[in-house]
Parts: C-alpha cells; sequence; structure tokens
C-alpha cells in the first residue's frame, strides 16, 4: 500500500528521465532500443527506479520510527513494521515485474515494425549514428520517409489521372467526331503516344490468320505500310496471351522473335497489350521508344489497356455493322447496305453532277432449278453467283442481295453505255458459268434523275427487270 502511494511520482520521474534532449522533440516514457533486451539500458534504468522506489518508503519508516520515539509510540511502530515491509517489498516487486514485461511488449512491437517499415521503403532501418540507437528515433525518421515515399505516389497518381482524364476525353470526342473506324483508330494511336512520350505507335488487326496494321503513326511509321505477317509470331503470341500487356525494356529478348517487316520499326523500351473482342483476339496496340529516358511504368500499361479497351469496343462495333450489311447466305451485302448506299450515291450526285445507275439481276427459272436439284444446290448457286458477276465489276460499284433469287448492282460514275456493257458482260458471264445445270438472266436497267429519289430510282429498276422477264428469259431492258 505504501508502494502504491509513490507510483504517480515513479511515473513523473520516469517521463522527465526520458525526455528527448533535441529541442522540439519530446519521446514517450519507453524509450525501446535496437539492440536486444538484455543488453538495452532500458531495463536497467528501470531497475535503478524501482530500487529508488523500494528506498522511499524505508525512509519514510525510520522518519516514522523517530516521530514515534518522540511521540513515545514506538510499541505500534513495531506492530506496524512488519507488515509495512512486507507490502513494501510485494508492491515493488510486483511493480518491477509488470514495467519490465511492459517495456519487453514494447520493445518486442518496435522490432517487429521495424522490420515491416523497412519492408515498405525497401531499405534496412540500422542506425547510422550513436544518438540513433533509440529505436522511437528511427521509427520518426522511418515514417517521415513514408510520408515523402507517399506524396510522390500521390502526385504521380494525381499526374495519371489528369492524363488519363484528357486521353480519354480526347478520345470520347474521337468517338462522336470519326467518320470511319480507320479515323478513329488513327486518332487512338496518336493520342495514346503522345500520352506515353513513345516515338512510335501502331495498331495491328487480324484478319484471316495475318496481321495487318490498321493504323500507325510516329518515326518510321511508313515502313509499316502494306505489311502483313503471321500470327503465330512468338513476340506477338506473347503479347495476346498476356491479357494484360508487356513491358518490353531490352531487344535481347524479343528481337530473335520479332517478325522481319516490323523489326526496323520496333524501337526500345515498348509497351503493348492485345486487343479482345468477348475474349477473341482481333489485334494489338504497340507504342515503342520513349522521347524521355525512362522505362515505362505499370501505370502507363494500365493506360494503355483503358485506350485498348476503348478501340476494341470500336472494332467490335464496327463488326456488328458490318454484319449487319451482310447477307449470311451469300456474304454479300444485304438490302439494307444497298439503301444505305444509294442514299449515299444519290446526295453525292446532287452535290457533284455524275451519272448513278441500278442494275436488277433476276436468275431465270431459279424455282425449277431448285426443285430438280433441291435446296442446298439452290443454296450453292446463290453463292457463286455473286462471284461470277464481281469479275465484271470494278471496285467503286457494289453488288447487294434484292431479295430470293434477285441481285443489285449500283454503278455510280457510269453512263448508258457503261451500264449496258456491265449488263451485258454479267449477262455471258452467267451464261458460260459451270453449274450443275445451265442458267440465264434477267437484268434491268434504270437511271437516277435529279427529279426521283431512292424510292423511285429502285421502282423504275423493278420496272424494267418486270419488262425484261415478260420479253423472256435472258434479256437485259433499260427504263425509260
Amino acid at each position: 500500500m505504501v508502494s502504491c502511494l509513490f507510483f504517480p511520482l515513479i511515473r513523473f520521474i520516469m517521463i522527465y528521465t526520458y525526455k528527448d534532449t533535441r529541442p522540439g522533440q519530446h519521446l514517450v516514457m519507453v524509450p525501446i532500443s535496437i539492440k536486444s533486451i538484455e543488453e538495452t539500458s532500458v531495463i536497467r534504468k528501470f531497475t535503478l527506479l524501482f530500487l529508488i522506489a523500494s528506498i522511499l518508503p524505508l525512509l519514510l519508516l525510520c522518519l516514522f520510527y523517530l516521530e514515534s520515539l518522540h511521540n513515545d509510540k514506538l510499541p505500534l511502530f513495531i506492530s506496524n513494521l512488519k507488515p509495512a515491509l512486507l507490502l513494501t517489498v510485494i508492491g515493488t516487486g510486483f511493480g518491477y515485474w509488470a514495467m519490465r514485461k511492459i517495456v519487453s511488449e514494447f520493445v518486442r512491437a518496435t522490432k517487429s515494425n521495424r522490420q515491416a517499415f523497412s519492408k515498405i521503403i525497401g531499405q534496412d532501418l540500422l542506425p547510422t549514428s550513436d544518438e540513433e540507437t533509440n529505436e522511437l528515433f528511427l521509427l520518426i525518421r522511418t515514417f517521415n520517409e513514408i510520408k515523402s515515399s507517399l506524396e510522390k505516389d500521390i502526385q504521380r497518381l494525381e499526374l495519371t489521372k489528369q492524363t488519363l482524364n484528357s486521353v480519354l476525353l480526347k478520345v470520347s470526342k474521337g468517338i462522336a467526331s470519326a467518320k470511319t473506324l480507320d479515323h478513329f483508330l488513327q486518332l487512338i494511336i496518336e493520342t495514346i503516344t503522345e500520352a506515353l512520350m513513345g516515338r512510335a505507335g501502331s495498331i495491328f488487326l487480324i484478319d484471316k490468320q495475318e496481321f495487318f496494321v490498321k493504323s500507325s503513326w510516329g518515326e518510321n511509321s511508313e515502313s509499316l505500310t502494306g505489311v502483313r505477317f503471321k500470327t503465330d509470331s512468338p513476340l506477338f503470341q506473347d503479347v495476346l496471351r498476356s491479357k494484360g500487356g508487356l513491358i518490353i525494356s531490352t531487344p535481347e529478348s524479343i528481337l530473335p522473335s520479332a517478325p522481319s517487316q516490323v523489326s526496323g520499326f520496333l524501337e526500345f523500351p515498348l509497351i503493348c497489350c492485345p486487343l479482345t473482342v468477348s475474349d477473341r483476339p482481333v489485334g494489338l496496340i504497340l507504342v515503342c521508344g520513349r522521347r524521355i529516358p525512362e522505362d515505362f511504368q505499370e501505370y502507363e500499361l494500365s493506360l494503355l489497356n483503358n485506350v485498348a479497351a476503348q478501340a476494341t469496343l470500336a472494332i467490335n462495333n464496327e463488326e456488328l455493322k458490318h454484319l449487319s450489311r451482310i447477307d449470311p447466305l451469300t456474304n454479300i451485302y444485304n438490302y439494307r447496305h444497298l439503301v444505305e448506299t444509294l442514299d449515299y450515291e444519290i446526295h453525292r450526285c446532287k452535290r457533284y453532277p455524275e451519272k448513278l445507275y441500278l442494275l436488277l439481276v433476276d436468275i431465270d427459272d431459279f424455282k425449277a432449278y431448285n426443285d430438280a436439284l433441291g435446296h442446298l444446290a439452290g443454296d450453292a448457286l446463290l453463292q457463286e453467283i455473286p462471284r461470277a458477276m464481281s469479275h465484271q465489276l470494278r471496285i467503286s460499284d457494289t453488288i447487294c442481295r434484292y431479295e430470293g433469287d434477285e441481285f443489285s448492282i449500283i454503278l455510280p460514275q457510269t453512263d448508258l453505255q457503261g451500264a449496258q456493257t456491265v449488263a451485258n458482260k454479267i449477262k455471258a458471264s452467267l451464261e458460260n458459268s459451270v453449274f450443275e445445270k445451265k442458267i440465264t438472266a434477267c437484268i434491268g436497267i434504270a437511271e437516277w434523275s435529279e427529279e426521283i429519289d431512292r424510292r423511285e430510282l429502285m421502282f423504275k429498276a423493278e420496272g424494267a427487270l418486270s419488262q425484261a422477264k415478260k420479253e423472256g428469259k435472258n434479256k437485259i431492258v433499260v427504263s425509260q
């Protein structure tokens, strides 16, 4: 009981005993050394304090003894001496054990924290001078280093966020303004190459087990014009399998496996990631070389993946758009594409004084062919006819499936004589083609004029085709 009265005094002494001498810095009441507990001076200091705490009650007992002699109360003092001494010894011993336990826990916890902080900042926390043997001083220094490192990370993340927002904003505007997929992908590769401070960039798409260059920008990009190479290239297979992309810093690891067609374009470091639609690879995007003396970082790869997602979305939309305009049986354009193309050509003819003709082709006796040879043979014939006719057309001409066994052909920038020549070539081609049975076709020709629209042009072509079929088989009629 007597010893417990002095614990506040002991704590007060301990606090001021361990006050740091450096101005403006105060340590907590339990300073911890990086030395082992057996070697540390902390325990020795606590031992001294508790010895003092044990002596103080004895001094008080002496004062009480002197007072008892003066007041003739010596028997009372003697009767209370043994319990007081016993309580003093027990209280001091228990306090010493408890404080030693606390100090040991602080030492253990601080050692664990030191190891954790060493992993965070990437270096060992060892004292550099005698004054740094205090573990808490090391922790303060460590916290300052961690704070500095986190501030740099925050600044980098803020810069990355601003760059990402800027790039995505530009790409989003590009989606709205780009007229074609080619234009949009060109905008993407220019934007991301600039954002990553690359020297050059390119987007490769896959077509029939081959890569071809869809868009490129920067130094030596002209060397990629018309380049095609197999998708089994080890370099690009690694990229396609990586899902998240790759950062390659040195040429030694990939140049031997790079296709010879692109080896002159590649610079290092380079960063690339795949373009995938529903886990199906459709291409890859690549940025190579840097205008600054630094390697690409993981956050830049994340930025490239974000932009690649936008490119993939545009490619997927273009594929869906293309599929919506393709006839699944004949693999040529369908009626929807015919309507859109006619609208576009008529609008162009109104702006520029040009001629426009529409041909409708109908296979003679197709029902009899189908009934005689079966529906599969009829489907095969419908697939072969567009191939036979396409050999007689220009690149600017468009062939579409009209309905059933009828096909339409748009002939821009063509006069009547040119339209009749094409019709005669198609008629002769079908006559001379080798099918399971000989076939012929009737063809109706209609000319667009400023007085009519797309519907009326199609109506004129249907009228000419009907007239040709009335006149007999294998006929060509021009609408009047």
